[in-house]
């Protein structure tokens, strides 16, 4: 698996949120990785709007009770998630709040749809992708 990840530049790493092996395994692939290229993570189990405490616990600014008291961790964060957080803190690699923040989902979800959006102000669109977002009805 590593040699076809060579040389792509981009890598999705699918997963079940409660299944820990996923997780044991994104951070071994990480790991592989970082051996050989230079890396960038990111992940939506942590919401964009939480991107500056997340910046502020990757530099030391804070520690991961701040952290856990600032940012919406998930319950499984600790032992899950917590270890490729960790792992871009000590080597220095960007990690990136992918996820839009659960409110405005909720607003798609409980609304019926995107157009619940239209109501946001400019500084809460920041938060997530560019409106109108392109999407396929099946």
């Amino acid at each position: 698996m590593l040699k076809v990840l060579e040389d792509k530049d981009i890598l999705l790493f699918g997963e079940l949120h409660n299944n820990p092996i996923t997780h044991w395994l994104q951070y071994e692939v990480t790991a592989d990785l970082h051996n050989s290229r230079q890396l960038i993570m990111g992940a939506e189990m942590l919401e964009s709007d939480n991107q500056e405490v997340l910046n502020q616990y990757l530099a030391g600014l804070i520690n991961y009770k701040q952290l856990d008291s600032l940012a919406r961790l998930w319950p499984n964060y600790k032992t899950d998630y917590a270890p490729l957080v960790d792992f871009a803190k000590e080597n220095q690699i960007d990690f990136v709040a992918t996820n839009i923040p659960r409110r405005y989902a909720n607003m798609v979800f409980k609304n019926g749809g995107y157009k619940a959006l239209d109501s946001l102000e400019s500084h809460e669109l920041a938060w997530i992708a560019p409106l109108p977002i392109p999407f396929d009805i099946m």
